[in-house]
């Protein structure tokens, strides 16, 4: 289960990153809150719920309460930055990686429930250590030449060569 979860997590994580570079927080915040929809559906497809239109509804005024809450926190923002992304075309993509975020979010908490579905007999514990060391032996190789070869960009433009060695 760690094997198959640990790259999901990573995914998840890299996709929520660049999102927040590329598109502003107020979309990042509004996509997001899609999690809920994705882990529905999951939830459905995986047979750990049922379908019923109470929780469809339920679903959608969350998402709509969520869309209210961050359109509101959103008053008085610089908006030069954000027309500057516009005109580059990259709060599209930041846009779509915020609904990527959203659905691997909702694989991987959905996942949780299908693989440990007996949370008695579950040690967290040595799940989340066996996820860690996944993620140490199939990442850390790929992150270093990804570095290395300056794939991460902006991502990391702050980390130095001798923070990445330390980390």
């Amino acid at each position: 289960a760690a094997l198959v979860m640990a790259p999901i997590w990573v995914l998840c994580q890299l996709a929520f990153d660049y999102s927040l570079l590329l598109t502003t927080v107020t979309a990042n915040s509004m996509l997001s809150a899609s999690n809920v929809v994705f882990t529905f559906i999951f939830a459905v497809f995986f047979r750990l719920d049922r379908f019923t239109w109470v929780k469809s509804v339920a679903i959608v005024v969350f998402v709509v309460g969520s869309v209210l809450v961050t359109l509101a926190g959103s008053v008085g923002r610089e908006e030069e930055e954000e027309e500057e992304w516009r005109q580059q075309g990259l709060h599209v993509i930041g846009n779509m990686l915020s609904l990527a975020f959203a659905a691997l979010y909702a694989l991987y908490t959905t996942l949780l429930k299908v693989y440990l579905s007996d949370d008695t007999k579950t040690d967290m514990t040595l799940f989340l250590a066996l996820m860690g060391i996944a993620n140490v032996m199939c990442f850390v190789p790929i992150f270093t030449l990804f570095h290395l070869l300056d794939g991460f960009g902006a991502l990391f433009e702050s980390l130095t060569t001798n923070t990445f060695w330390l980390i």
